[in-house]
């Protein structure tokens, strides 16, 4: 498939015209077909040719053009890579229908939230440290190009901020306890707590799950391979799955938006990883006792 065709069903598809199942599935074949078209640097492609989407005016094209191509050529990891990038924006638009002058603030957080992730750090990090740094990256490249008053720097870094995985239980609790979070977890940070920033930071933390695994049971396993060979492991560890499952995702999307296209997805692919954890540990319980029944047969034979 030629990169014009895939520009034009991007675009055709950020109408969202269709049912709710058949919209996912066409944006899982966009994104699908868009990693072949442009294996070397999808972010930067689109961005700086095809933004047509409604919302972003020519300065913001221009600016998340620079701010992709910077993203390009980080390149990333296996599953924090230039294309999750490029997979949570189209996600981000497509959620942000009804909120178009929401576009801007969630293009340029979407485009590099997970720029300064490490997987080194991922298992030892400081709360919400990564996301700060990517958010300074950000906002750095806004103070010297951007040439619109609005996002501002301190939108942007509330938005980005918002994607740390511990922020999700406190935006599902309410606006206060989301701005308590990142006030008690970012002590001396400039930040936008206004309702449009909370608004725009379920937009975006929705997003950003969806690409992981609210799509199909397919796409949600390949994701978790890419990120387990990300941090040098063949598989995730049960208990790890369990855990991001139960206390990071729940059992529902943030936003009506992200429901209503991506929510039964959301609830069997949990169900099947957690399901499957479950059955691992199960096993090596099991495997457990017979090793240690074993053991115990050789020290009263000797």
């Amino acid at each position: 498939m030629t990169s014009d065709i895939i520009d034009d069903e991007i675009i055709s598809f950020l109408s969202l015209e269709g049912p709710a199942d058949q919209t996912a599935l066409s944006l899982e074949k966009i994104l699908s077909e868009w990693s072949l078209a442009y294996p070397a640097g999808p972010l930067g492609s689109f961005l700086s040719v095809n933004m047509k989407i409604k919302g972003l005016n020519a300065h913001d094209r221009e600016f998340l053009g620079i701010l992709a191509a910077s993203v390009d050529c980080w390149g990333g990891f296996n599953y924090h890579s230039a294309q999750h990038h490029l997979e949570v924006f189209i996600i981000a638009m497509a959620l942000s229908r009804n909120d178009r002058h929401l576009r801007p603030l969630l293009a340029i957080a979407a485009v590099a939230h997970d720029y300064e992730y490490h997987p080194d750090e991922a298992a030892i990090a400081v709360p919400f440290r990564q996301e700060l740094r990517s958010a300074e990256f950000v906002t750095s490249m806004m103070d010297i190009m951007y040439r619109q008053e609005s996002p501002t720097p301190e939108a942007v870094r509330t938005v980005i901020l918002s994607t740390y995985p511990g922020a999700r239980k406190a935006l599902k609790a309410g606006y206060g306890a989301w701005r308590d979070r990142l006030k008690d977890g970012n002590p001396g940070v400039k930040m936008d707590f206004s309702r449009d920033v909370y608004r725009a930071s379920c937009l975006l933390a929705d997003a950003d799950i969806a690409d992981s695994i609210g799509l199909s049971g397919p796409w949600s396993r390949m994701k978790a391979a890419l990120l387990a060979y990300e941090q040098g492991v063949a598989f995730m560890r049960p208990e790890d799955t369990i855990g991001f499952f139960e206390h990071v995702v729940g059992d529902a999307f943030l936003t009506d938006e992200a429901e209503a296209l991506f929510g039964h997805n959301l609830r069997r692919n949990s169900q099947e990883a957690i399901t499957a954890a479950r059955a691992a540990l199960l096993e090596k319980s099991r495997r457990d006792a017979a090793m240690q029944r074993a053991a115990d047969r050789t020290e009263i034979v000797t």
